[in-house]
């Protein structure tokens, strides 16, 4: 029975799964946060552009023989009547829901250029105006069917929170296990954060081992009983190009034990128990 330290670290199968994880996680709060502070409001902006092309759309049939009479409904028009509430601008739905736009957003933006040209209108109509314009602006040809209510960004910035505080604790547990190890130092064992002798195990359980990778040391120490959890998944790992560390542990462990185990009866290939 060799004395020799054994030391299992954590896993790369352990590591490539917790970043992913974490990645994830960080990756959608991203872009819930992004969508709240950003992609929503200017959805919203694009909406209601559309809506007020559409509008002046109507309105020109009024004007269509009258370039003065459009020109001054130009003037007196705007594309919506917003609210400003602390910097930002908000503009009421078909439902009367605050719909918030983007920072910098006037509350009563004045008609583009396109849409005050009475010649292109009676050509194009609002239409063409609007291909133009979201054409210069980058916005989308057509917008979405409705506009995102104030609730709707406060439901981004909720599901954004959620997944940045599962991302923390992914990266939390990835510090964790990197700063652990499950390990054998003549009769002392160090496993789970806790270290203590194997002559302190009171029962091994490894009906997961074979399966899962996963054992519990009934451990007693200074009249205290506690249960510990081996992962040899985690820890070592079972790569037989490596050598199997977390089976090396564990060997060596019951080498030295020879208490109580607990395993699941293997059946023979007929399905009845050996007598």
């Amino acid at each position: 029975m060799s004395d020799a330290k054994i030391e299992c670290r954590m896993t790369k199968w352990f590591l490539v799964r917790a970043v992913l994880m974490g990645v994830m996680f960080f990756g959608f709060g991203g872009y819930f946060f992004y969508d709240a502070a950003i992609g929503y409001p200017k959805q919203n902006e694009v909406f209601f552009t559309y809506q007020g092309f559409k509008k002046a759309g109507d309105d020109f049939e009024q004007y269509r023989n009258s370039p003065v009479g459009w020109s001054s409904h130009v003037q007196e028009s705007v594309l919506w009547r917003g609210k400003e509430e602390g910097g930002r601008v908000s503009v009421p739905d078909a439902k009367g829901n605050v719909c918030l736009l983007p920072e910098g957003v006037s509350a009563a933006p004045a008609w583009p250029a396109a849409l005050a040209d009475h010649a292109a209108m009676a050509s194009g109509g609002w239409s063409a105006a609007w291909n133009a314009y979201s054409a210069e602006r980058r916005f989308p040809s057509k917008p979405g069917e409705k506009p995102h209510d104030a609730a709707s960004i406060r439901e981004q910035w909720i599901a954004g929170s959620v997944c940045m505080v599962f991302g923390l604790l992914c990266l939390a547990l990835l510090l964790r296990t990197m700063g652990r190890r499950l390990s054998l130092d003549g009769d002392e064992v160090c496993a789970a954060g806790r270290k203590f002798r194997v002559e302190d195990i009171r029962l091994a359980d490894l009906r997961q081992w074979k399966l899962k990778g996963l054992a519990r040391f009934a451990v007693e120490k200074d009249g205290k009983r506690e249960s510990v959890r081996i992962d040899g998944m985690t820890y070592g790992g079972f790569d037989k190009a490596q050598g199997e560390p977390a089976e090396g542990f564990m060997r060596a462990v019951l080498a030295r034990y020879g208490g109580d185990v607990l395993v699941y009866e293997e059946v023979p290939a007929g399905g009845k128990k050996e007598e």
